[in-house]
């Protein structure tokens, strides 16, 4: 089966079918994909990035009702950039028993084999990292496509360009120190002064002091998040099952405005000879609803979080009657209804975070691509600058049975006043918090407040070690984005963190650091050293630990 005939398939897929392909090797082409367009993901590219929010996509299905699609182990190779899969307003989907993987990853790496100190050093490029070099200097590139051009290229120090260093002795993945004048931290600069075969270079540092340590990789990416990892769009009981997924660009795997997504029995870590997987956070899920279910997965290596599940903040910037006019304020959130008529609206206070009255939506529209028009049934109490926050659009979260590291990132965000379960998961040696509950109308706009989280059986294993270097993190973060001086309210109810067993922290960073939350429970749980607590704003705290802690 070729690119071509797959597409046809998704197309003509008949609902209440299963479809069952034989185990094959497809490869699709981003410049000979089907390019859809007005899909504005959340969390991904702007509107200068990309504007008319298309997709290449090679399986797509729109408005279909209980389809399957069975690979049967097939593999699909991907060339270029493109977004592998998108389901749209499709209910009772189910997608398995698939592996996808890109030929030529856009996340570039090359290992320092030596550094002699005086600014000489040697590199080699991985075996699917592909590279010119231009006037000394690094180019990283994709394919050539139909018409002989690239389908993707990079300077290895470009305007948009990342890069981290992972120390393959501790497991630990780490930003370069930053340099006055770039946005990003970069690999140091250096020319190249010999080839010494088509992998192998050797280079001159500009800086011979420079962080260059040898044995290290150094992980390079373009950071505008023009494509996804796939997207289930607006979709009703959505299920990705027994998945194997080697690299992904620009962002993960998005569900976004579903009610009830199950991701279970997962394999997303790097293809071999490679040391990441995603760009960015591996599993995200924006405005849904119903449920939240993430199973028996495995998750390692990327620059971002594991699992982020949370609602989208409006900025309230306009008002007549009964109707408010409000704006996406996060540039990278924009352009799709994140309410639809009869949803609760609630208003949420910019500065504290906490709600202060609502409403029932009568009517909502979008107004371009950066707007929307939420008419209530009467007249809204909502200030001018505040935030609005769907309150229909909380679902209950449960993550269980999965083992997530090594990566740099955090593992679980989580914003929903549905009940949230994290148990029985392996965390090892994320660089940020395992568990991160925190809400904010500032910054990432990303609602909102947890009413009962619970954070049970969990191994943790070498957890917040700080991808900056120098700046361990907390394993337990609730830190909602308060930025009212001298607030003393709380933002989230119940947090519980229960009977886990953690080892390996680091001892310049609390284990738990929790402010302006009702209730938080510690109980129960094993460490190898005493766990310091930094609480601050807490309403109610218990502690209990059984003498066989420690």
């Amino acid at each position: 089966m070729n690119q071509q005939e797959l597409a046809v398939l998704c197309r003509n897929a008949a609902d209440h079918s299963v479809i069952r392909l034989k185990k094959q090797t497809i490869h699709v082409w981003s410049d000979q994909c089907p390019v859809f367009t007005g899909y504005h993901l959340s969390n991904t590219a702007s509107f200068e990035e990309n504007p008319r929010g298309e997709r290449p996509v090679p399986i797509f299905m729109k408005d279909k009702t209980g389809v399957t699609l069975d690979g049967g182990g097939t593999e699909v190779v991907l060339h270029g950039v493109l977004t592998p899969f998108l389901f749209d307003r499709c209910r009772g989907i189910t997608l398995k028993n698939f592996t996808f993987d890109y030929a030529h990853p856009t996340m570039s790496e090359f290992t320092i084999q030596e550094n002699d100190g005086e600014g000489g050093a040697v590199i080699r490029a991985a075996a699917d990292s592909l590279f010119d070099i231009v006037d000394g200097r690094l180019l990283w590139h994709g394919e050539p496509g139909g018409d002989g051009a690239y389908l993707w290229q990079y300077g290895y120090r470009g305007e948009r360009c990342l890069s981290m260093l992972r120390d393959p002795e501790t497991e630990e993945t780490r930003f370069f120190p930053p340099e006055a004048g770039r946005r990003f931290p970069s690999a140091p600069e250096f020319q190249v002064t010999e080839r010494l075969d088509p992998r192998t270079l050797r280079v001159r540092l500009r800086e011979k002091d420079a962080c260059f340590p040898a044995g290290n990789t150094v992980q390079t990416r373009d950071t505008a998040r023009t494509q996804a990892g796939g997207c289930f769009h607006f979709c009703k009981d959505a299920v990705l099952e027994n998945v194997a997924i080697r690299a992904m660009n620009g962002f993960g795997i998005l569900a976004q405005c579903c009610e009830n997504v199950t991701f279970r029995g997962l394999d997303i870590t790097p293809g071999p000879g490679r040391t990441i997987a995603s760009n960015a956070d591996f599993l995200h899920a924006s405005g849904c609803r119903g449920r939240v279910l993430v199973e028996n997965c495995v998750l390692a290596q990327g620059h971002d979080d594991f699992v982020n599940v949370h609602g989208v903040h409006l900025e309230i910037v306009g008002r007549a009657g009964k109707a408010l006019r409000v704006r996406f304020p996060n540039p990278n959130t924009w352009g799709f209804p994140v309410f639809a008529p009869g949803d609760q609206a609630d208003f949420i206070c910019r500065r504290t975070l906490l709600p202060y009255g609502g409403g029932t939506v009568e009517a909502a529209r979008m107004l371009g691509l950066t707007e929307m028009e939420l008419t209530f049934r009467e007249e809204p109490a909502a200030r001018l600058g505040d935030c609005v926050e769907n309150a229909s659009a909380e679902p209950e979260i449960v993550i269980r049975g999965n083992h997530f590291g090594p990566s740099m990132g955090r593992g679980i965000l989580c914003t929903s006043r549905g009940r949230t379960v994290i148990e029985d998961n392996v965390f090892y040696r994320t660089g940020g918090a395992v568990l991160c509950v925190c809400d904010d109308c500032n910054f990432w706009y990303e609602s909102g407040y947890a009413a009962d989280v619970v954070f049970h059986r969990n191994r943790v294993e070498g957890c917040g070690y700080g991808p900056v270097p120098g700046q361990p993190q907390p394993v337990i973060s609730v830190e909602p984005q308060v930025v009212e001086p001298g607030f003393s309210g709380f933002v989230h109810g119940k947090i519980a963190v229960t009977d886990n067993d953690f080892s390996g922290t680091v001892d310049k960073a609390p284990l738990a650091d929790v402010k302006w939350t009702q209730e938080f429970l510690f109980a129960g749980n094993r460490a190898d050293k005493t766990p310091a607590l930094s609480l601050h704003c807490v309403g109610r705290f218990q502690e209990g630990l059984d003498g066989t802690d420690f």
